[in-house]
C-alpha cells in the first residue's frame, strides 16, 4: 500500500474533533460526531473505504472498514473522554461488548484512544498525546504518529486464518454464526424489514412454530453452512451471493435458493446483512477444503463429528434441548450390521442391498446412518455380484435412503457427505435428505403465492411430506433426540397432540381420507392410556420426551402409514428408561403387540453415579444409559401375538464397549436371555423389576418419624467442651441479655415450662437458673450423614425433642434416614447412624424421613411388617434376623447406582422402594455388603461381627496442623494429583478423590465435616452463643478427620461391588408386596410407639 502522510491526516483529525465539539449544545449523538472524522482518517489510506452504520439497538459497529473492496474489520466509537476498557463498561456498552467482542478485526476508540482487539484479546494500542477536543493538532506528535501508524497496519492487513482442522474451523464458524444471529435477530423484529419477510416465508413454508428467535438462529446457520458447502463445492469468490448459489443449485437446491435471494436484485435482506455476510464468506473464501479434507480425525471422513463440535461451541444448551449427541461409529455399524441380519431373516437374503428395501433416518444428523447403510449395501453387492455392479447400485441406493432434519448445520452437512459418497462410487443424483420436522403431521399446506425463496421451501415440504405419508418404508434407523420436559412444554407434534379437531371440515376430510383412525386422535395415547388405566399416571412425566415420540413415530410409519408395507424393522438407540420405568409400561405394551422379536442390547452407562461407584461407562458423553433396540415383524400379518423379547446387558468402559459392538457382525454373536413375557412387563430378564413392584421403604418400616429439630444452633457442636462453655456463658448472663442469647421461638422461651418427656417432672425454666447450675451432660449426636457431633439433648432446649425417637433409643438400635417426601439426588439413597440423628441428618434437609429399626430401646419389638420375617424365611429357608433384613436393605439403597438406576422413578414418586429377591444366594450377599457398611456408618458401634474400631487408617497426617491458636485452620483445599488434603496449615494424605467428591444427594460429607470445624464454622448463626468454638484444633478432631476419611474410602470400594449386585437382583425372582404382607399392616404400627411416663425411670438428661 502507498505510504500516506498519517501525522498530516491525524492533525486533521484531532482538530477536526477540537472544531467538532466546540461547540455548545451541538446537535447529534456525540459518538455520530466522530464518523466523518474517522471515515476521512481512513479513507486518506490508498484502497481504504469505510461504511458508517444506521444504528439498530446495539447492533453493529458504527464503521465498517473495506480495503480494495475486501471487507478488512469494523471500528467503534465512543464518546470522546469515555473509556474503551472493556472492564469499564456497564449497562449497554456491556452488552454491545459481549457481542462485539468475538469479532476477527475490531478497533475501539474515543477519537484520543485506540485499541485493536482479536476476539477479545487486546492486540495494539495507541493514544493521542493529549485531550484533542483541547489541544487539537497539538495532540499529534512523532510518537504518536508511529503508534497509530502500526495500528492502522496491522489493522488493514488482517486476513483471515482459517484452521484446516474441522474442530477448530467449527469452533470458529460458531463466533462467526452468533454474530450473524445477532443481526439477524435484530433486523427481523423490525416490521417492514427484509429479514421478516424471509421470516414469514420460513414460517409459511417448512415450520409453522419457527418463532423471530429461532428463524434468526436457523438463518444464521443456513447462511453459514451454505456459505461452507459452497466453498467445499469449489465456489471460490463467495462474497458474491449469485456465484456462491451457483455451486449449490445441481445438489444443493434448498441452500442455494437461500443464497439467491440475498443475490436478487434490490434485496432488502442482503443490505441488512451484507457486512455479517462479507465477513462470513471473506473468512470462508480463505478455507483450503484440500487441506480439511486430509486434517480429518476419521479417516476420509473429516465431517463426522463437524456439526456437534460446531454446536457445543456455538450455542450448548441448543445442543442439549435438541439431543445432538452424534453416535460413534462403532454403534452405527454395529446397529446397520444387525438390522441387515434382520432382513435376511425376513426373507430378504441381500438384506440392506435388497432393492425392495427402502431406509428412513428420521433425525439424520450429519447422515452417518445413510452412510453406512450405504457402504453396507454397497460391500454386499460387491460380494454378490463384481465390482462392475457398483456404480448402477450405488445410484440405486441414492434414491432408497432417506433422511429426515430439523437443523439446517447438520442437513447441510448430510447433503454434503452424501453427495460425495455417491460421486465416490460413480453415481449422480440428489441426496434424498429433507429439512423437516419429522414430528410435524404429514400433510401439505398449499400456498397461493410462491416467490424466489417459497419456491425451493415448499417443494422441499411437499418431498418430505410424500416420503412421510407414502414410501412404503421397510427400516427405520437410527438415534433419535433425548430431551425430556415437562407436560407443558409443547414439544411432539402430531405424535403428541394429533391433528386437533378445531380444523375446517374439507382439511379434516381429506386428513381422514389419507390417515382413517389417525386423523384425529393422538398417537402417542396407545403409550399413555394403559398407564392412566393402571392408576400410575404420576410416572408418565417420564414419557414426555422426543425419543419417546419418535419411537411411537417410526411405529406408525413402518406399520401404520399409508405407504406402510406391512412387515418392517425399527432399529433405534435411545435412553434405556423405557426398559423398566412404571412409566413406559404403555409403550412396552404396544411394542410387544407390534413386533414379532425384538432385540434390546442395553449399553448401560449411566454416568448419573459417580465414577467410582460404577464400573460401566457411556458410549455417549452423556449422563443418560442408553440400550439399542431392534424391532422386527415379519408380514403384515403377526407371527405371534406377542413379541419375544430378548435382552443383553454390555458392561465396562467405554473403548470395551465400542470394541465389542465393531466386532458384531449378526444377531447371533451376543448370548441373549428372554424377557418376561407379559404385555407391560420390562424389557429386562427376571420375574419381576418393575420399580413399582418394588416394597415401598415406608411398608417395610412402617414408622417413620422426624428427626430433632431444636430451632436454634448453639446447643450443637462439634466440641463438647465448646457446649458446656456456651451454657456457662448464658447462665452467667443477665436475663434479658439471657433472652437475647437463647434464641426464643414461639415455643420454646426462657420462660417455658418443660416436663421431661420420660420421667414426666418438672424442669425449671433456663430463665430461673442460678449461673451455677450444671449443665445436661453433651451427648454424642447424629448431626449429619457421617458427622458425628454433640448436642444438649435438654427438652428446654429443643422445640422437637420427638420423645418418641429419644425413647426408643438403645444400646442396639439404628436409625435408617433418606428423604421420603422430596426426590433423592445422586449417591446413595440412605444412610444410617446409631446416634440419635437431626431432622436434616441425611443431607441437610428434610422431614419425616428417620426409620428405627426397633420400637423400644431393648430391641425386642421391630419395627417391620408384622408377617415380613417369617415370610422371608418360608421362602429363603434360613432366619432373617431385624439386623440382617436392614442390613440387606442398606447393602441395596446404600449404592449410588441405585439412585442412578431409578433417577426417573424417584424423582416422581419420593420414596425409595426395595427389590427383595427370593434368591437366597443373592439376599445373603446383599447382607453381608449392608452389614459391613452399617459398621462402617455407625464407626463400629453397630455390627461389629468380631471387628475392632478404628479400622487401618490409610491415610496419615503428612504435616501437622497446629495446635496453636494462631495455627487454628480457617480454610482448606485439596490437590487431586498428589490426593493431599490440606487443612489449615496442616495436610493429611492420601486422600482419593472419590472420597473427596462423594456425595450424598447434594451433601459432600467430607467438605461439610471440614466446614463445621473451621476458625469461622460454616452454617447458620441463631445466637451470639455460636461464636464460641474452638480456641485450638484438638487432637480428637484430627483423628475423627482420618477415620472419617477411611470410612469413605471403604465405602467408595464397597460402592463398586453393590452395582453388579443390583443387577443381579433386579433380575431375580422378586418378592411382591402381598408375599410379604405389606398389604396388611396395622394402622397402630405406623404410629409412634407409646412409652409410660414413669418418674422411677433415668431422667432423658442428667
Amino acid at each position: 500500500m502507498p505510504a500516506v502522510d498519517l501525522q498530516e491526516a491525524l492533525e486533521r483529525f484531532a482538530e477536526g474533533m477540537r472544531s467538532a465539539y466546540s461547540v455548545a449544545g451541538a446537535a447529534g449523538d456525540p459518538e455520530d460526531q466522530l464518523k466523518p472524522l474517522i471515515k476521512d482518517l481512513l479513507e486518506a489510506h490508498p484502497g481504504v473505504s469505510a461504511q458508517t452504520e444506521i444504528r439498530i439497538d446495539e447492533g453493529r459497529p458504527d464503521v465498517g472498514v473495506y480495503l480494495n473492496g475486501a471487507l478488512v474489520g469494523f471500528i467503534e466509537l465512543k464518546e470522546p473522554g469515555k473509556s474503551i476498557a472493556p472492564s469499564s463498561f456497564r449497562g449497554h456498552d456491556r452488552r454491545q461488548w459481549n457481542r462485539f467482542r468475538n469479532l476477527p478485526n475490531l478497533i475501539y476508540t474515543n477519537g484520543r484512544d485506540w485499541i485493536l482487539y482479536r476476539k477479545g484479546k487486546a492486540e495494539r494500542r495507541a493514544s493521542l498525546a493529549a485531550d484533542p477536543l483541547e489541544a487539537g493538532s497539538e495532540a499529534v506528535d512523532e510518537r504518536v504518529t508511529q503508534e497509530i501508524e502500526a495500528l492502522f497496519a496491522d489493522f488493514l492487513s488482517w486476513s483471515p486464518i482459517v484452521p484446516s482442522r474441522p474442530r477448530e474451523l467449527a469452533d470458529l464458524l460458531a463466533d462467526l454464526t452468533r454474530i450473524v444471529r445477532q443481526r439477524v435477530a435484530d433486523a427481523v423484529i423490525v416490521s417492514d424489514s427484509g429479514i421478516r419477510e424471509l421470516w414469514e416465508t420460513w414460517q409459511n413454508t417448512l415450520f409453522p412454530e419457527a418463532n423471530e428467535k429461532r428463524f434468526a438462529d436457523a438463518y444464521a446457520q443456513t447462511l453459514t453452512f451454505a456459505l461452507l458447502l459452497a466453498r467445499i463445492e469449489g465456489a471460490a469468490e463467495l462474497h458474491d451471493p449469485r456465484r456462491a448459489a451457483d455451486a449449490l443449485r445441481d445438489h444443493h437446491g434448498l441452500l442455494g435458493s437461500v443464497l439467491e435471494v440475498l443475490a436478487y436484485p434490490g434485496s432488502r435482506a442482503y443490505e441488512e446483512v451484507r457486512v455479517e455476510y462479507e465477513l462470513l464468506a471473506r473468512v470462508l473464501e480463505a478455507l483450503d477444503p484440500a487441506a480439511l479434507r486430509n486434517g480429518g480425525t476419521h479417516g476420509r471422513d473429516p465431517w463426522l463429528y463437524f456439526y456437534e463440535d460446531f454446536l457445543a461451541a456455538y450455542d450448548p444448551k441448543m445442543r442439549k434441548d435438541y439431543g445432538v449427541y452424534y453416535t460413534p461409529v462403532e454403534v452405527v455399524g454395529a446397529m446397520v450390521r444387525l438390522t441387515h441380519d434382520a432382513l435376511r431373516r425376513m426373507g430378504k437374503p441381500a438384506g440392506l442391498a435388497d432393492e425392495g428395501v427402502l431406509v428412513l433416518d428420521p433425525a439424520a444428523g450429519t447422515g452417518t446412518f445413510p452412510l453406512a447403510t450405504f457402504d453396507l449395501a454397497l460391500e454386499e453387492a460387491r460380494s454378490r455380484f463384481g465390482e462392475g455392479i457398483v456404480p448402477a447400485k450405488a445410484a440405486e441406493l441414492a434414491q432408497r435412503l432417506f433422511a429426515f432434519e430439523i437443523l439446517i448445520g447438520p442437513y447441510a452437512v448430510a447433503h454434503l457427505r452424501l453427495q460425495r459418497a455417491y460421486l465416490e462410487e460413480g453415481a449422480e443424483g440428489k441426496p434424498q435428505v429433507y429439512l423437516t420436522d419429522t414430528l410435524e403431521a404429514p400433510e401439505l399446506r398449499p400456498l397461493a403465492h410462491l416467490g424466489v425463496l417459497e419456491k425451493p421451501l415448499v417443494k422441499e415440504h411437499e418431498e418430505a411430506m410424500a416420503v412421510k405419508r407414502d414410501a412404503p418404508v421397510l427400516v427405520v434407523i437410527g438415534n433419535p433426540p433425548y430431551d425430556r420436559h415437562s407436560a407443558d412444554d409443547p414439544k411432539g407434534g402430531w405424535v403428541r397432540f394429533g391433528f386437533g379437531a378445531t380444523s375446517e371440515q374439507a382439511r379434516r376430510q381429506a386428513r381422514e381420507k389419507l390417515f382413517g383412525p389417525y386423523a384425529e386422535r393422538r398417537l402417542l395415547d396407545d403409550f399413555i392410556d394403559p398407564v392412566r388405566e393402571a392408576g400410575a399416571s404420576v410416572h408418565l412425566k417420564n414419557v414426555y420426551n422426543l425419543y419417546v415420540y419418535f419411537w411411537r413415530w417410526a411405529l406408525w410409519k413402518v406399520f401404520e402409514s399409508p405407504g406402510a408395507p406391512g412387515p418392517g424393522i425399527v432399529t433405534f438407540i435411545t435412553a434405556s428408561s423405557y426398559l423398566r420405568g412404571p412409566g413406559f409400561a404403555g409403550m412396552r405394551k404396544f411394542m410387544r403387540e407390534v413386533f414379532d422379536d425384538l432385540w434390546i442390547l442395553d449399553l448401560g452407562g449411566d454416568n448419573r453415579a459417580p465414577s467410582w461407584a460404577r464400573d460401566d461407562e457411556n458410549v455417549f458423553n452423556i449422563e443418560t444409559p442408553v440400550a439399542i433396540a431392534v424391532g422386527v415383524r415379519y408380514a403384515r400379518e403377526k407371527a405371534r401375538a406377542r413379541a419375544r423379547v430378548r435382552y443383553v446387558r454390555l458392561r465396562g468402559p467405554r473403548e470395551a464397549k465400542l470394541k465389542r459392538l465393531a466386532a458384531l457382525s449378526n444377531l447371533d454373536d451376543l448370548p441373549w436371555k428372554d424377557a418376561p413375557e407379559a404385555p407391560d412387563a420390562p424389557f429386562v430378564p427376571g420375574a419381576s423389576g418393575d420399580y413399582l413392584s418394588f416394597l415401598p421403604l415406608r411398608d417395610l418400616f412402617p414408622w417413620q418419624y422426624s428427626g430433632v429439630e431444636f430451632k436454634r444452633t448453639w446447643p450443637i457442636a462439634p466440641d463438647p467442651e465448646v457446649l458446656r462453655a456456651r451454657w456457662r456463658r448464658l447462665l452467667e448472663a443477665s436475663l434479658d441479655e439471657r433472652q437475647r442469647l437463647f434464641k426464643e421461638t414461639d415455643d420454646r422461651t426462657v420462660f417455658s415450662e418443660v416436663d421431661d418427656p420420660v420421667t414426666g417432672k418438672s424442669l425449671d425454666p433456663i430463665g430461673e437458673l442460678s449461673p451455677s447450675f450444671p449443665p445436661t451432660e453433651p451427648v454424642r449426636y447424629g448431626f449429619r450423614s457421617l458427622d458425628r457431633q454433640w448436642a444438649l439433648l435438654d427438652p428446654r432446649l429443643a422445640s422437637r425433642l420427638r420423645p418418641p425417637l429419644v425413647a426408643s433409643h438403645g444400646p442396639g438400635q439404628l436409625y435408617l434416614t433418606t428423604l421420603m417426601s422430596i426426590p433423592l439426588g445422586a449417591g446413595p439413597a440412605i444412610m444410617a447412624t446409631a446416634l440419635i440423628p437431626d431432622r436434616h441428618y441425611f443431607s441437610g434437609r428434610g422431614g419425616k424421613d428417620v426409620l428405627p429399626l426397633f420400637r423400644d430401646p431393648a430391641g425386642e419389638r421391630p419395627n417391620l411388617a408384622p408377617a415380613l420375617l417369617s415370610s422371608l424365611k418360608d421362602e429363603l429357608g434360613f432366619d432373617v434376623l431385624p439386623g440382617d433384613f436392614a442390613a440387606y436393605v442398606y447393602g441395596l439403597l446404600s449404592n449410588p447406582a441405585y439412585t442412578a438406576a431409578f433417577h426417573e422413578e424417584l424423582e416422581a414418586e419420593p420414596g425409595p422402594r426395595v427389590p427383595v429377591t427370593k434368591d437366597p444366594r443373592l439376599f445373603e450377599r446383599a447382607v453381608a455388603l449392608g452389614r459391613e457398611l452399617l459398621w462402617l456408618h455407625t464407626y463400629g458401634e453397630r455390627y461389629a461381627d468380631g471387628r475392632t474400631w478404628p479400622p487401618p487408617l490409610r491415610a496419615k497426617v503428612v504435616q501437622a496442623i497446629p495446635h496453636t491458636e494462631e495455627g487454628y485452620p480457617e480454610d482448606f483445599s485439596y490437590d487431586p494429583e498428589t490426593q493431599t488434603l490440606r487443612v489449615g496449615e496442616g495436610a493429611v494424605a492420601p486422600v482419593s478423590r472419590a472420597a473427596w467428591d462423594y456425595e450424598i444427594s447434594g451433601w459432600k460429607p467430607l467438605r461439610r465435616w471440614l466446614k463445621y470445624r473451621m476458625k469461622k464454622p460454616a452454617g447458620k448463626s441463631s445466637s451470639a452463643l455460636d461464636a464460641i468454638v474452638p480456641s485450638r484444633w484438638p487432637a480428637r478432631f484430627t483423628e475423627e478427620l482420618l477415620e472419617l476419611i477411611e470410612v469413605l474410602e471403604r465405602t467408595v470400594e464397597i460402592n463398586r461391588e453393590q452395582a453388579p449386585l443390583l443387577e443381579e437382583v433386579l433380575a431375580s425372582p422378586l418378592f411382591t408386596p402381598d408375599e410379604l404382607g405389606l398389604d396388611e399392616i396395622p394402622e397402630e404400627l405406623r404410629q409412634p410407639p407409646k412409652f409410660k411416663v414413669d418418674d422411677e425411670q433415668k431422667p432423658l438428661f442428667d
